[in-house]
C-alpha cells in the first residue's frame, strides 16, 4: 500500500500522473470542496469579515471522507494548480486533513512531465512554510465577490423594477460597455475624401495617395486636386527612398494573448479556450495556462533552437536566444504558455489525437506551438520604400514593404489586423527628377 498520497483537482490530470508516478496515491478533488453557503451571506459583518466555508454540496462531502481515509498516517501532498485559486483548495484541504495526515506537503506543476513532475516533488515544502498570501489573495476576491453580489443584487431590483444583479466583475465591465456605447451613439461622423493617382514604370504599377495631413474633409480642396490631376497624365519623382526594415516576432503567449489570439484567428471564445487549455494542460501537453508571464526555461529554450536550425535552416535561427521578460518582476515565477514537447507539428497532432481530445484542443495546440516556435525564429526582413511625387502641383506620397526574407513568419503568418498600413506594393527602380505615366 502507497505511504504517500498525491492529490490534484481534475480525475483527468490525476489518471495522467498515475501513468508516470510510482509509490504515490493519487486522487482528485473534482474542483473546490469548501465554499461560503448557498442561501446565507456566509460573511461575518460584525467580525472582521471572517468567512464561513462549508462543503460544496454532497459530493464535497464524499470527496472529503474519502481524502480523510487515504490521508491517515500518510505524508500528503497538495498539488492543486499553482495559481489562488488552486492554493485555495489545498488551504482547505489542508484544515480538513491534518488531523488524519502524518505530514502536509505544498507542491506545484506547472507541466504535467514525468521529469517536471519528479522535480517538483523533491522540491515540495512542509503546508505550513508555503506562499499563503495567495490564500489571502482567494479571500479577498472571494468574500468582495460574495458581498457585491447579496448586498447590491436586492438594491439593483428595486431601483430598477425588476431581476438584476450586481457582481464584482460584470458591474464594472458593464459600466465599460455602457460607456462605449454612449460613445458611439454620440458620435458625429464625418466625411473625408481619399484621393490617389497611379503611375506605372515598366510594367510595374503601384498607387500613390494625396499627401495631406491628417484626413482630407475639405470637400472644396479634395474638388480642387481632383480638378487638377484630371488634366494631367503624369507624375513626377521628387524624392525615393529604400530602406531595409526588420520586425521581430511577438512574445510567447500569456493567458490574455492566447485567448486573444485564439478568439481572432480561431474563433474560439475566451470560456471556450481556456477549457481547451485546461485539457491540453492536463493531458501533459502545455504548461500552466493562467500566467502573466513571457518567459521561457533554457532548457526548452535550448531544444528549441536545435529543432529550428534542423528543420529550418541556420538563417531562420537568431545568434542568441530571445529573453522575454516580465514587467512585473513575481509573473516571472512562471513560464509563458508553450507545449511541453519540441517536434515537428504533424507528429504531435498524430500523438495528441491519440489522447481523444477534439478539434479545437488540436487548432489551440497548434497555435500554441506555432507562437512558441516563433518566438525564437529570426526576425522577418522587408525592402521599405517611401516615394514623394509631384502630380500637377500637387503632393502625392506612396509607401510599401516587400518581404525578403520571412523568418518567423514561417511559422506565424500575420493576419491583416496585425499588419502595418503600407500595403504590399512591388516599386520598380526610381530616381529623383523621373517622369511617371
Amino acid at each position: 500500500m502507497s505511504k504517500k498520497l498525491l492529490i490534484v483537482e481534475s480525475p483527468t490530470k490525476a489518471r495522467k500522473l498515475t501513468e508516470f508516478l510510482k509509490g504515490f496515491e493519487v486522487k482528485a478533488t473534482y474542483g473546490h470542496v469548501l465554499d461560503l453557503p448557498e442561501r446565507s451571506l456566509g460573511v461575518d459583518l460584525q467580525g472582521d469579515f471572517r468567512p464561513n466555508f462549508v462543503p460544496r454540496g454532497g459530493r464535497a462531502i464524499k470527496v472529503i471522507q474519502e481524502l480523510r481515509r487515504s490521508a491517515r498516517q500518510k505524508d500528503v501532498y497538495l498539488a492543486t494548480d499553482p495559481d489562488r485559486e488552486g492554493f485555495a483548495i489545498a488551504t482547505h484541504l489542508y484544515q480538513e486533513l491534518k488531523g488524519s495526515a502524518l505530514r502536509l506537503y505544498r507542491v506545484e506543476f506547472r507541466e504535467i512531465t514525468k521529469d517536471h513532475v519528479l522535480e517538483q516533488l523533491s522540491r515540495a515544502v512542509p503546508f505550513e512554510q508555503a506562499n499563503h498570501h495567495l490564500y489571502e489573495a482567494y479571500l479577498a476576491r472571494r468574500i468582495s465577490d460574495r458581498l457585491v453580489g447579496y448586498l447590491i443584487s436586492p438594491i439593483a431590483c428595486r431601483a430598477l423594477s425588476g431581476r438584476y444583479s450586481a457582481g464584482r466583475v460584470q458591474s464594472a465591465a458593464l459600466k465599460l460597455v455602457v460607456d462605449r456605447e454612449r460613445e458611439i451613439r454620440n458620435f458625429k461622423p464625418e466625411p473625408y475624401w481619399v484621393i490617389w493617382i497611379e503611375c506605372e514604370k515598366g510594367g510595374k504599377r503601384f498607387k500613390a495617395f494625396f499627401d495631406h495631413k491628417g484626413l482630407l474633409k475639405d470637400r472644396g480642396l479634395a474638388e480642387e486636386v481632383l480638378r487638377d490631376i484630371s488634366r494631367v497624365q503624369t507624375a513626377r519623382v521628387k524624392e525615393a527612398v529604400r530602406k531595409r526594415a526588420k520586425k521581430s516576432p511577438p512574445p510567447p503567449f500569456t493567458t490574455s494573448t492566447l485567448q486573444q489570439a485564439a478568439s481572432s484567428r480561431l474563433g474560439l471564445p475566451p470560456e471556450r479556450t481556456m477549457s481547451c487549455a485546461q485539457r491540453l494542460f492536463e493531458l501533459g501537453w502545455i504548461t500552466y495556462h493562467r500566467t502573466d508571464s513571457t518567459r521561457l526555461s533554457e532548457q526548452y529554450v535550448s531544444g528549441l533552437r536545435r529543432f529550428i536550425a534542423q528543420e529550418f535552416g541556420p538563417q531562420y535561427l537568431p545568434k542568441s536566444p530571445r529573453v522575454y521578460r516580465s514587467s512585473k518582476t513575481q509573473a516571472d515565477a512562471h513560464e509563458a504558455i508553450r507545449p511541453t514537447k519540441v517536434g515537428r507539428i504533424e507528429d504531435l497532432l498524430f500523438e495528441l489525437k491519440k489522447e481523444g481530445v477534439g478539434r479545437d484542443e488540436l487548432k489551440l495546440f497548434e497555435l500554441i506551438w506555432r507562437r512558441t516556435l516563433a518566438c525564437q525564429m529570426a526576425d522577418a526582413e522587408y525592402d521599405q520604400t517611401e516615394v514623394k511625387l509631384d502630380c500637377a502641383g500637387r503632393p502625392f506620397r506612396a509607401k510599401g514593404r516587400v518581404l525578403r526574407f520571412e523568418g518567423f513568419l514561417r511559422a506565424w503568418e500575420e493576419k491583416e489586423e496585425e499588419e502595418q498600413d503600407e500595403p504590399e506594393q512591388v516599386f520598380p527602380p526610381l530616381v529623383e527628377g523621373e517622369v511617371l505615366t
